[in-house]
C-alpha cells in the first residue's frame, strides 16, 4: 500500500490500473489537494473499506490476518499559509476517522507540512533521535497530536543518509 498526497483529482474515485492495482483517491470540487492509496494487486483482496473523509484525510482498512485489522490513514495537512483553525480542523478530522475504526493496528501517514526537528526533552517516545533541524509550530502541533494518541513519529527513529533526511527545504 502506497499513500498518496496532492493527487489533484476531483471527487472520490476508484480505478484499476492496467497492472491490476487499485487506486483509491478523494479530492474536492476542484483538482487541487487530494489524498489516496495505491494498493498492490496481491493485497487488494485484503481491503475491507476505503473511507475518503475529505480532500485532506482518507482511511483504508485491511485484514492483517483472521484476527486483526489495520487502519491506514493518509493525510495532507494545510500549509503554513492556512489558519490555525484549519489546522485544528484537520487534526479533528484525523481523530474522527481513527475513532470510527476499532482496528488494532493504526498507521497515520502523509504530508504533515511540518518540521518535527530533533528530539526534545518532553517528547518521550513520540520522537526518536534521528530528527533533523529545528522544530516549527506545525511540528510542535504534530508532536502534541502524536503524543495525545500514543503514536510514534517513525521517520525520527531511523538513521538515514544525509541526502534522504528531508524532501523539501523551506525558503
Amino acid at each position: 500500500v502506497i499513500g498518496l498526497a496532492e493527487t489533484r483529482r476531483k471527487g472520490e474515485q476508484l480505478t484499476t490500473t492496467e497492472g491490476g492495482h487499485t487506486l483509491y483517491t478523494i479530492g474536492g470540487d476542484v483538482p487541487q489537494r487530494g489524498v489516496g492509496f495505491l494498493v498492490h494487486r496481491k493485497v487488494k483482496d485484503k481491503i475491507i473499506k476505503f473511507e475518503g473523509l475529505n480532500d485532506r484525510v482518507a482511511s483504508l482498512t485491511m485484514k492483517v490476518n483472521n484476527q486483526y485489522q489495520m487502519q491506514i490513514v493518509q493525510v495532507y495537512a494545510p500549509t503554513t499559509t492556512h489558519s490555525d483553525e484549519e489546522v485544528e480542523e484537520f487534526y479533528e478530522d484525523i481523530t474522527s476517522v481513527m475513532e470510527r475504526n476499532k482496528s488494532f493496528y493504526k498507521i497515520i501517514m502523509g504530508d504533515f507540512n511540518a518540521k518535527v526537528g530533533r528530539h526534545e526533552q518532553g517528547d518521550g517516545k513520540t520522537t526518536g533521535e534521528q530528527g533533523l533541524g529545528e522544530r516549527n509550530e506545525r511540528g510542535e502541533r504534530l508532536v502534541q497530536f502524536a503524543t495525545s494518541k500514543n503514536l510514534k513519529i517513525t521517520n525520527t527513529y531511523f538513521e538515514k543518509k544525509s541526502s534522504r533526511k528531508w524532501t523539501w527545504r523551506s525558503p
